[in-house]
């Protein structure tokens, strides 16, 4: 994840697929691609010509546009899928986008209960009225284990972290980082200006 000082907020997540030949480049490139770009027509155009020119594992990409007030949100799983997005509320996890999902690949994990998690959470914070309110409960959604969002299962993996990136309309940034399982780590801020 990462934010721009020209106002772009990029999210990827990887996503359960293989991709023959994935791997070549790594995924967290992308982010550091699409953040040196001017604006969502350039993220795209760049998005499409480096999977063209390198092999990645899969994976879901969101770049947010706060200026434009619109996004991109792209998959990526040996072909490329984008879409633009208006302003609203989107919440991205391996599965997808607000629910999407895919079919499980044997040998990775079932995208389905993270697709689940999405659809719970984006019906939980689409009816927030100000942008604290907002904040406030996806701050408590993110440490929540009902719906199952802060994950703790039995073979060590889990929950890890979680980040809130918040754009105000005087273009502050404030990125939050729980570096943790934000059930029982406090968030630090980590950038209030960019």
């Amino acid at each position: 994840m990462g934010a721009s000082a020209t106002g772009l907020l990029v999210a990827l997540a990887n996503r359960w697929v293989t991709v023959p030949g994935g791997g070549e480049r790594s995924r967290g490139q992308l982010v550091v691609d699409m953040l040196a770009a001017d604006g969502l027509t350039d993220a795209e155009q760049t998005l499409a010509s480096t999977v063209e020119a390198e092999t990645y594992d899969g994976f879901n990409l969101l770049v947010l546009d706060a200026d434009a007030g619109a996004g991109l949100y792209a998959e990526w799983d040996g072909t490329l899928r984008a879409e633009h997005l208006g302003a609203g509320v989107y919440v991205m996890t391996n599965a997808g986008r607000d629910g999407q999902s895919y079919p499980q690949t044997p040998g990775l994990p079932d995208p389905t209960p993270r697709a689940e998690v999405a659809d719970a959470l984006g019906a939980e914070v689409r009816d927030e009225s100000t942008a604290n309110e907002f904040i406030e409960r996806v701050r408590a959604l993110l440490a929540s284990h009902d719906p199952p969002v802060c994950l703790h299962r039995g073979d060590g993996v889990g929950t890890v972290s979680a980040s809130v990136f918040r754009r105000a309309t005087d273009g502050v940034v404030t990125v939050e980082h729980t570096p943790g399982p934000p059930c029982t780590t406090a968030a630090q801020t980590l950038v209030e200006q960019l």
